[in-house]
């Protein structure tokens, strides 16, 4: 009686988060299914009504697929339905590649540039992520990808990144991962993000120390003082003697 109870409450009271529209994007896809099953199926008692809202949440190339199985009557429609969004849209491959297209058209960071290279931590987040949910992502592992990512970075972050990989290869004797090359980058993303310790702070706290001092009312008296003693220098050493002016202005006797 109480799974009847909550089945129908749940029936009555559908989920109210809503997920972005997977449009076929094979980037986009591993977000997609972990977010339909977190916010949709698991708030579902049945398949079909899962299937109603796969079909809303799709579009293009992939409502297609969904929209072939809503006039079927079985139970199993939505399980084939996901299979073929799968095998079709979460094929390991497919997706590793897209991640891979997208870090290889991505602008080199630039020293300096503290907020680049926080969104390309965040990227590589959430490229890891997906390995996690795919479970067989390996080609994001490969030499090509950490080439990729460490040619990315700024020239002072990438020649840490060296130093690392060569230290872990020689202490473990293992070739450093994809994931091994995120947690880096995080580390690094989060100093040059730092409000006490990072790059950007030291050179704001640098301009602060070498600020020309602002005038108050001693500096200025001295300001005058000194400009008067100046002008005063100036009429001196510039000027002939009052005496000698008196006795040039005066007729000869001769």
């Amino acid at each position: 009686m109480s799974s009847l109870i909550i089945n129908q409450q749940k029936v009555s009271n559908p989920p109210v988060k809503e997920l972005p529209v997977f449009s076929g994007d094979y980037f986009e896809y591993p977000a997609f299914v972990t977010a339909f099953d977190s916010i949709i199926c698991s708030n579902l008692p049945s398949n079909r009504d899962c299937l109603y809202f796969l079909d809303k949440y799709t579009k293009g190339k992939a409502n297609d697929v969904v929209n072939g199985f809503l006039a079927m009557s079985s139970d199993s429609a939505y399980a084939k339905a996901r299979k073929m969004l799968d095998q079709r849209f979460g094929n390991p491959v497919h997706v590793a590649e897209a991640y891979k297209s997208s870090l290889r058209s991505w602008s080199k960071i630039n020293y300096g540039n503290s907020s680049g290279l926080q969104d390309f931590s965040d990227f590589l987040v959430h490229c890891k992520e997906a390995m996690k949910t795919m479970q067989s992502m390996e080609d994001l592992d490969s030499t090509e990808t950490l080439h990729l990512v460490s040619s990315k970075l700024p020239s002072y972050s990438a020649v840490k990144w060296c130093w690392h990989a060569h230290e872990t290869q020689t202490k473990s004797r293992k070739i450093g991962t994809f994931s091994a090359s995120v947690n880096f980058v995080i580390d690094e993303a989060e100093l040059a993000n730092d409000p006490i310790v990072s790059l950007d702070a030291l050179k704001a706290e640098r301009k602060k120390s070498v600020a020309p001092p602002k005038w108050g009312w001693k500096n200025k008296s001295r300001k005058k003082e000194g400009s008067n003693l100046s002008a005063n220098s100036f009429a001196t050493a510039g000027s002939p003697p009052f005496n000698s002016l008196v006795s040039s202005s005066k007729p000869s006797s001769s």
